[in-house]
């Protein structure tokens, strides 16, 4: 392993890297108001606890891309991207739902994601999320395409020196 992180060798990647704890803390920070002040009843348990499960999964991917990215270990940062981009798409149809209530109970119950079915009886896969993403969300063709791969190429942008 190199003695020096990337950021440390690219400049460029510092400003990068302080967004993502940025976008970290932001997420703690959504994380709170979901949950409320200490002793508040917790109301809508079941879909807070799908929220709060998302926020949790995204600081850890975070916290983990940057832990890899460090130590140069680019192969394992391409899933970790994959992964907070499956958090987008859920995400985003979430957003587009006037109640969390009936998903929320499925998925407590134990049901798989990509096992559920949408408003038009459609099962919730990858390729059905990414439909509802084009849709609710113009500007998000990138991460689309970025999800659509299996692989994501960081080696040729920034390479062991």
């Amino acid at each position: 392993m190199l003695d020096k992180p990337p950021h440390e060798i690219y400049p460029i990647l510092n400003e990068k890297r302080e967004t993502l704890k940025k976008f970290r803390d932001e997420a703690i920070k959504i994380g709170m108001v979901i949950i409320g002040p200490k002793g508040t009843p917790v109301v809508n348990i079941e879909e807070n606890f799908v929220l709060i499960g998302i926020i949790n999964r995204s600081i850890d991917l975070i916290g983990g891309f940057l832990i890899v990215l460090d130590d140069w270990n680019l192969i394992c940062s391409a899933p970790i991207v994959r992964l907070q981009l499956d958090n987008l798409l859920r995400l985003n149809y979430f957003s587009g739902l006037e109640n969390l209530d009936e998903i929320s109970k499925k998925l407590f119950s134990g049901e798989q994601f990509g096992k559920i079915n949408d408003t038009e009886g459609k099962p919730l896969t990858d390729a059905r999320l990414r439909e509802y993403a084009k849709k609710n969300s113009p500007g998000s063709k990138i991460f689309i395409k970025a999800h659509q791969s299996m692989f994501i190429f960081l080696i040729g942008t920034y390479s062991r020196p």
